[in-house]
């Protein structure tokens, strides 16, 4: 999601301008292996894409969700690179870069094939599934708060990855293991648990917009000389070309974010899922000092533990989101023509992609 972006015209008020293997074996990919993953990046992909389309519809309609935004003075914003801003109405956000923006999720190396000859080609367990879209947001709100126009969060198994940590959120396979005569254990895997990504999107209803805020503070954000008094003032938010215009460009951003996600899924979870499936339908054993040993060769194998492939996928999907915004078509919503009457008793603004 992106927040506002102001571009600077002299209306009625004058503004300013504009994410140890066992016998040190690697494990690769099997063409079982290869072909469970391409399955799920094009299952997933256009399931996605197709559930998107279904979705949408009268955008103006509300959901059971009333949100629609967060507290005035809140920062969520300021570590969301996944919605869409809009610039230019008060102090720019300040993403938080300690995250990581581009890890690397893919590319296990090695050459042993999982898969013995007969044996049944595992099916994928993980899924991404289409997620809820509540068309709530009123821009005009938006603009006096300072906040994003709309937002999408990745989710696992049902818990968005924003509030809840990773580890906590991935389900995990169940290990299999016994004692070795010569010293030492080994396991396997005996369950591929079912995780499942989505999303959660909050974008604008199709108007018409307007608040009720004071005149103090669409001073400081609009920088309208007129609003300098106290008390409140009406805001309405004019959508260019038009108000559905504004709002189906904002969802068409946050379902880019949605899209996104999904790849980013299939290729951490996914991809963790499947070298899991070929491993249990192969019988493949690992061996370890002690069980805490042996699982750890085993999840090497496997590309990691749940809870660094979760937070792959977390930090995957906030990568994406940062990629998206520093293209064209990533952009933020623009603010312009900004007026007030003469005792700000109201004021206006136009919107646009």
């Amino acid at each position: 999601m992106r927040i506002f972006a102001e571009k600077r015209k002299t209306t009625k008020q004058a503004t300013p301008a504009k994410s140890t293997l066992l016998d040190r074996a690697r494990l690769g990919h099997s063409q079982e292996v290869d072909t469970i993953l391409r399955m799920q990046e094009t299952i997933g992909n256009q399931a996605v894409q197709r559930l998107l389309k279904a979705n949408r519809g009268d955008s103006k309609g509300y959901s059971t969700d009333t949100r629609v935004s967060r507290a005035a003075g809140a920062t969520l914003a300021d570590n969301l690179p996944y919605t869409q801003k809009i610039e230019g109405v008060g102090d720019p956000p300040s993403i938080d870069d300690k995250d990581a923006l581009a890890q690397t999720i893919g590319g296990i190396p090695g050459t042993l094939t999982l898969t013995k000859p007969g044996a049944a080609a595992a099916q994928p367990t993980a899924s991404f599934a289409a997620g809820a879209v509540h068309a709530v947001n009123n821009v005009a709100v938006q603009v006096a708060r300072g906040v994003e126009a709309g937002k999408t969060l990745m989710t696992l198994n049902g818990k968005d990855l924003l509030s809840t940590a990773p580890g906590t959120a991935i389900a995990k396979p169940s290990i299999g293991g016994s004692s070795l005569a010569s010293g030492g254990v080994q396991c396997r895997v005996a369950a591929v648990p079912k995780n499942v990504g989505s999303f959660d999107e909050t974008v604008l209803n199709s108007g018409p917009w307007s608040t009720v805020t004071s005149k103090a503070n669409l001073q400081a954000r609009l920088r309208l000389a007129a609003c300098s008094g106290t008390g409140d003032t009406t805001l309405t938010a004019h959508g260019q070309p038009s108000d559905a215009k504004v709002a189906e460009a904002n969802r068409t951003h946050e379902d880019h974010h949605a899209a996104d996600f999904a790849a980013v899924f299939a290729k951490t979870i996914g991809r963790w899922d499947a070298l899991l499936g070929a491993a249990k339908s192969s019988g493949t054993t690992f061996k370890g000092a002690d069980a805490p040993a042996c699982e750890g060769a085993l999840f090497a194998a496997m590309g990691g533990t749940p809870e660094s492939i979760a937070t792959n996928y977390r930090d995957g999907c906030r990568g994406s989101g940062r990629a998206f915004h520093n293209t064209p078509a990533g952009g933020p919503l623009s603010v312009s023509n900004q007026s007030a009457d003469a005792t700000c008793t109201s004021c206006s603004v136009d919107v646009s992609q």
